[in-house]
């Protein structure tokens, strides 16, 4: 099984819903992928965004609740297939701070071949999470096909 990490700075927003949503659309798909995600600047455990969790429940009927945001790690760099970050400098950074294992990472973006990174709803109303949310199926459903 292919091991996917997606990574955004907090862990708390975009690439907790990534993973939330690519694991769903693994498993319907039968596809031979695991996906999991961390922050690059986790300060403490916290729980996935209110409006995080509303969004993909209401878009997707999957339920964010039970996340906890996670630091970033030497060993999850080494353990992932494929790196998937929600910006081009959350790239630069993992290849200023992995080096070599940094190779793996792309942007969700570039892996789908989209043009612009996701930009972060942190803050935002539920509508600016929903159109979060949805590129971020987006960019999964055209870099993950079947």
């Amino acid at each position: 099984m292919t091991k996917v990490l997606f990574v955004c700075t907090g862990n708390t927003c975009r690439s907790a819903m990534a993973k939330a949503i690519a694991d769903d659309r693994f498993r319907r798909l039968g596809l031979p992928y695991g996906a999991d995600s961390r922050g690059i600047n986790v300060l403490a455990p916290s729980r996935a965004s209110e409006n995080a969790v509303r969004a993909l429940s209401l878009l997707y009927k999957i339920d964010l609740s039970p996340h906890i945001s996670r630091q970033l790690s030497e060993g999850d760099m080494r353990g992932a297939d494929l790196v998937l970050t929600m910006t081009r400098s959350q790239k630069d950074y993992l290849t200023m701070v992995y080096g070599p294992r940094a190779e793996k990472a792309r942007t969700l973006a570039e892996f789908a071949g989209a043009g612009r990174d996701v930009a972060d709803p942190y803050g935002g109303d539920i509508a600016v999470y929903q159109r979060c949310a949805s590129t971020i199926a987006d960019m999964i459903e055209r870099g993950f096909r079947e």
